[in-house]
This record gives C-alpha cells, sequence and structure tokens, in this order.
C-alpha cells in the first residue's frame, strides 16, 4: 500500500501529465525560419534597388532632363517587406513550463525525491555562482568572463555519499546577442543612413527611447554540471584533464605554464584530452589506470567531453550537457513530454553514478 508521501508524489506527475494534454506544443521548424529569413531579405534589397536608382534618377535627371521615379518598385517592396513582418512573427505556441506546477515540483515534489534516494543530501534550487568552489576550480577562460555574459546555477545536490562530501550543480551561461529585432533595425537604420541623415538621426532618437534591451536576447552558451568532491585527504599539487574539443576548449582556461603534459596509457582518453600535472610522479600515481578507465566510460555513457582538476585533495570537474536536468518537461526532437518519476529519478542517480564510477569513495589519495 502506498504511503501518503507516495501518493502525492504520484498524483503530482498524474497532473504534469494531464497539464499537456488537449494542448500541442509546436516549434517552428529550421526550413520555415529559413524561408522566412529570405522573404524578409527581399524587401530591403528591393528597397536597395530604389535607393541605387534614385540616385541613378536624380543623375539622369541632371543630365537628360529625364527622371525615372521607381514608385511601383517602392510601393511593393514595402508591401512585401510588411507581409514578410506578419509572416516571420507569426504567433505560434511556444513551450513553456505551467508556473503553478514548476514552482510546486521545485519547492517541494524534487526535495521528497531527493531525500527518498539520499537521506543525507539535501537540493537547493538556486546555487550561488560566486562562490569558492567554483573560482578555486577556475575552470572558464576570461573571454568567458565578458561583462555581457551571465552564468545561472539551479539545482544543486550538496550532502555526504558514502564518506564524500560533494556540491553537484548545473550551470547555464548566458551572453547577449542581437536579436531579429536588432538585426532587422541595425538593416534598415544602414539603408536610411544612406538615404538620409535626418531619417538615422530620428530612428536613433527611437532607438534611445526604446533602450538597448528591446534589441538583444540572450543565448544559451554553454550548459553542463558541476562536481566539487572533498575526500579529505591532503595531497599537495594538481592535476589538470582538459577536453580537445575546440567548441569547449575555447572555454576552458589555459593550463597553469608550470604544469608539465603527460601521455596516460589510454589511446581513446588521450585522443579526446591532454593532460598537465605539477609532477609526472603525481600525475601517473593519481590518474591511475582506474580513474583513466572511469573518465573513458563518463565520456561515453553520458556523451559529453568532461574536464577535471584534482588540486589539493579536491576534485572539481565540468560535464558539457545539453540536457537540462529537473524539469517537469522534456523536449526531444521538438516534442514535449512529461518527465515521469523514473525519469526524476534517474537524473538523481548522476551523483552515485560519478561518485561511484570515479571510485572517490575508496580513498585512493592517501598515500601521495
Amino acid at each position: 500500500m502506498e504511503s501518503q508521501e507516495e501518493l502525492r508524489v504520484r498524483y503530482f506527475f498524474e497532473r504534469v501529465e494531464k497539464s499537456l494534454k488537449n494542448k500541442t506544443y509546436t516549434f517552428k521548424p529550421k526550413q520555415y525560419g529559413c524561408i522566412t529569413s529570405i522573404i524578409a531579405i527581399l524587401p530591403l534589397l528591393l528597397i536597395l534597388i530604389v535607393v541605387v536608382t534614385s540616385i541613378l534618377s536624380g543623375i539622369t535627371l541632371l543630365l537628360f532632363s529625364i527622371s525615372i521615379i521607381p514608385i511601383t518598385i517602392l510601393k511593393y517592396g514595402v508591401y512585401l517587406f510588411l507581409i514578410a513582418l506578419v509572416i516571420r512573427h507569426f504567433p505560434r505556441r511556444k513551450y513553456k513550463p505551467d508556473p503553478a506546477l514548476q514552482e510546486e515540483f521545485k519547492s517541494d515534489i524534487l526535495p521528497r525525491l531527493t531525500k527518498s534516494v539520499y537521506p543525507t543530501i539535501s537540493y537547493q534550487e538556486k546555487y550561488k555562482t560566486n562562490n569558492a568552489e567554483l573560482k578555486a576550480a577556475n575552470f572558464f577562460s576570461k573571454d568567458f568572463w565578458q561583462e555581457e555574459g551571465r552564468l545561472s546555477g539551479e539545482d544543486a545536490l550538496k550532502g555526504r555519499y558514502k564518506n564524500v562530501d560533494f556540491e553537484l550543480t548545473e550551470l547555464t551561461h548566458y551572453i547577449e546577442v542581437l536579436s531579429q529585432r536588432g538585426w532587422f533595425i541595425s538593416i534598415l537604420l544602414g539603408l536610411f543612413m544612406i538615404i538620409s541623415e535626418t531619417f538615422a538621426d530620428v530612428l536613433f532618437g527611437i532607438l534611445d527611447t526604446i533602450g538597448g534591451n528591446a534589441l538583444s536576447k540572450s543565448k544559451q552558451n554553454f550548459r553542463g554540471l558541476f562536481l566539487y568532491a572533498d575526500f579529505h585527504k591532503d595531497f599537495k599539487g594538481e592535476i589538470l584533464l582538459r577536453t580537445r574539443r575546440k567548441s569547449i576548449l575555447e572555454k576552458i582556461t589555459a593550463p597553469n605554464t608550470q604544469l608539465e603534459k603527460i601521455t596516460p596509457e589510454n589511446g581513446a582518453v588521450n585522443k579526446k584530452y591532454e593532460v598537465y600535472t605539477t609532477s609526472k610522479q603525481l600525475g601517473y600515481y593519481a590518474l591511475s589506470p582506474t580513474i583513466i578507465e572511469a573518465i573513458e566510460k563518463i565520456t561515453k555513457e553520458l556523451k559529453a567531453d568532461i574536464s577535471l582538476k584534482l588540486k589539493d585533495g579536491k576534485l572539481y570537474m565540468i560535464i558539457p550537457l545539453e540536457h537540462n536536468f529537473f524539469e517537469i518537461y522534456k523536449v526531444k526532437n521538438n516534442i514535449i513530454k512529461a518527465n515521469t518519476k523514473k525519469d526524476i529519478l534517474w537524473e538523481l542517480q548522476s551523483v552515485k553514478y560519478l561518485i561511484e564510477t570515479l571510485n572517490l569513495e575508496t580513498r585512493i589519495w592517501s598515500k601521495i
């Protein structure tokens, strides 16, 4: 017989499933976006033709007293432009979690599930990204911490598992880029500057009134898990294992110049990663064949190129992932489905998986 706790959780996920019934959430296909982008550009090209032909008309008027005024082109260019705007911004249903269900899940259901799996682990919805552990990890390059960027932390699990104190959280980094409106206004501004500085000044005045935020949007630059573990055994030195994948490598900080490069005896790991350490003795001892095989296993099973740092008895790890953990809905192939209790419990197993796969609980570092 189910307990009150189990009934509450089951009833919640039934409500989540029911919330998607009789609703069709769709996304604009890429092909549709490309077509409408072309449609939106064509009127701009026509307007550009108008500008050029107007200049030519002025020249012909001066030289031959004949004016060629492209009124028809201008008129239909404006019509096409307005139609393109309507098509481009045609209302479509977007994926947005039910706010009430989302709040209940994060504040009540998820903490309950966490305690049911790990009695000594707590869940926190928000994670402070200016903490000492993240700074000590020093994973990200200076370019990553650009002023217009924003690092967000959420869904943090903290506590002790098999005598290992740890923190595991989801990090997302956003950068500000031009929105579709921003690109459109930038092109329009360029055309106005060609036609008339007065028009451009008017547009600049409108932009000052609207504000720059109306022309930009937040774009996800990085998403992944951050693991910090302290196994209460001191060792002096540092080991850095970082991915060779260029798209991620440019976000990860370069190794300390005092570290020397080593080559572990594992072809699969060497192909994907490079390793730097304070001393070769420390590197080859700490990165035992068991640990190297664990890194290879994590890479394959999570399909992610990790970066790992061992420093003064602590482990720091970044796991780039597109998957958004601990949500009531999941999106795959433009289809939205409700997560189940089983799905969330599987995600909670990531703690157990990482600590046990890396063999952290055996305290192999005590002899270093």
